[in-house]
């Protein structure tokens, strides 16, 4: 995820070397959702570019989960 911090947008990226449903959730600070991608089967190289000039600045923490593992990055939009 970079930049990081941003005034803007994240641009998130990363490889899923097996294949499994792919969640991908964006929270700010409170836990609210802020974003939310899911695909079904999803195998390769994920790549987004998450727009965050409507958002307060503050901490938001992405969370990747697929077959049953998460991952959680914290990031800071200033």
């Amino acid at each position: 995820c970079f930049p990081n911090p941003t005034a803007d947008s994240f641009h998130v990226q990363f490889q899923v070397p097996e294949r499994g449903d792919l969640v991908v959730d964006l929270h700010d600070a409170n836990g609210e959702r802020v974003y939310h991608e899911t695909i079904t089967g999803f195998k390769g190289n994920y790549e987004r570019t998450l727009d965050m000039s409507d958002r307060a600045d503050g901490t938001y923490f992405l969370v990747i989960t697929q077959n049953g593992k998460a991952q959680a990055r914290k990031l800071v939009k200033q």
